[in-house]
């Protein structure tokens, strides 16, 4: 089953088993309609005609082409995306736990526990399996009797909740860790003061709670089910709820307001604020080698472990993020799924759940506290674990803590 939106923007759904089409109000539609929606009713009969055609030669190369499209997005979308997110909800709860335990004093600490908290629960929902049900096992439908598809649907409404509270928070967050950092490097004296860990705690749940919200009332009227029961087939299906074709407009601002936060508001944050931070790094770093006595060399945030963790986990959003927001823009939900559209959305889809993914590969390479992961065991070494700041206090006469 395809679905198709029109110019006119009503949704027609195509039965490929009954070979019908239907309105989203159930009823079947005719043979010119679902031509006018571009909708092929061709059927095996009709071959012997199409062969006969000076332009079928082209037209099966390019539907050979269109055949090899489908199968990469099917492999990306069934395979490689799938592979990825599980590596990367198992890299992203290992650095919860290692963070965790190093101590969430330090406000760096809590924003990279809150990132990887958003990155696993979307590299969770992104694996949304009623959705996968319903594009390659029914062909854009739920083939089951009614009580199943419904199911079926709540499920997908709840996963696909997650998936958009879990990107729309990891999409944020990049942007309040370029300000923590911006704030350390600008204003070291007062960063206390003004950055404290029960501040950083409130920012981030108050974007928890708005994209919850958002989603909890923008979720349940985005959609609607609908079963669709005729003397020929019945199957449940996915449409676009009353209020979205009643208040189109109000919806789309919605949908907007929400997109402006997750989308180019973060990026410019985090693209001017890492670009900032790259330019006092590479002063710190000059004024440093410049110093005759080592033991005049002071170390500052801009030199700092945390910054230089921080500054790479921006760096990477700030590549991924850009391109998810261009395909986000000239692929926007109103555009129809075609071939081209479907591969570049799977594209953009794995562009995000590498972001969300390498986040570990980036705290082993840049943070000592992951340096076990890095490290092998030799003969008459000691592999050096995570140390928890308690246990450097004991070592060290003077405790000092990290900006």
């Amino acid at each position: 089953m395809q679905k198709i939106e029109s110019s006119n923007a009503t949704f027609v759904f195509w039965n490929s088993s009954s070979e019908r089409c239907f309105g989203v109000d159930g009823k079947e539609l005719t043979s010119s309609v679902c031509q006018e929606n571009n909708i092929s009713m061709i059927n095996a009969s009709d071959s012997n005609s199409m062969a006969s055609d000076d332009g079928y030669q082209e037209g099966l190369e390019s539907s050979n082409s269109l055949a090899i499209v489908e199968s990469m997005v099917k492999i990306l979308t069934l395979a490689v995306i799938p592979t990825v997110s599980i590596l990367g909800v198992a890299g992203n709860l290992i650095g919860i736990v290692i963070i965790s335990k190093n101590g969430l004093q330090k406000t760096s600490n809590i924003l990279l526990v809150c990132l990887s908290t958003a990155d696993a629960t979307f590299l969770v929902a992104v694996n949304n399996i009623p959705w996968l049900i319903y594009k390659y096992v029914g062909g854009f439908s739920f083939p089951f009797s009614e009580p199943e598809s419904r199911v079926l649907f709540d499920t997908y409404i709840v996963f696909n909740a997650f998936y958009m509270v879990g990107l729309s928070c990891s999409m944020t967050v990049p942007a309040l860790i370029t300000v923590e950092r911006l704030i350390a490097i600008l204003f070291p004296l007062h960063f206390r003061n003004v950055v404290t860990p029960a501040r950083t705690w409130s920012v981030v749940a108050i974007f928890f709670i708005y994209y919850s919200g958002s989603f909890i009332i923008l979720g349940p009227n985005w959609y609607r089910f609908y079963y669709v029961q005729t003397n020929y087939t019945s199957f449940g299906l996915v449409a676009p709820s009353y209020l979205r074709q009643e208040q189109p407009t109000l919806m789309e601002n919605l949908l907007s307001l929400l997109n402006v936060l997750t989308g180019i508001v973060p990026l410019s944050i985090v693209i001017s604020g890492s670009a900032i931070i790259s330019v006092k790094i590479a002063l710190a770093a000059r004024q440093r080698r410049m110093m005759t006595s080592s033991s005049t060399a002071t170390k500052s945030a801009a030199t700092s472990q945390a910054t230089r963790t921080l500054l790479a986990v921006c760096l990477v959003f700030s590549v991924t993020g850009t391109y998810r927001y261009i395909i986000d823009e000239i692929f926007d939900v109103t555009v129809a799924e075609t071939v081209e559209v479907a591969i570049c959305r799977a594209v953009k889809e794995l562009v995000t759940v590498l972001n969300s993914s390498c986040n570990f590969i980036i705290y082993v390479a840049t943070n000592k506290n992951f340096r076990v992961f890095r490290s092998s065991p030799r003969k008459g070494k000691e592999v050096t674990m995570p140390q928890s700041r308690h246990t450097v206090c004991k070592e060290n006469a003077r405790c000092s803590q990290d900006t």
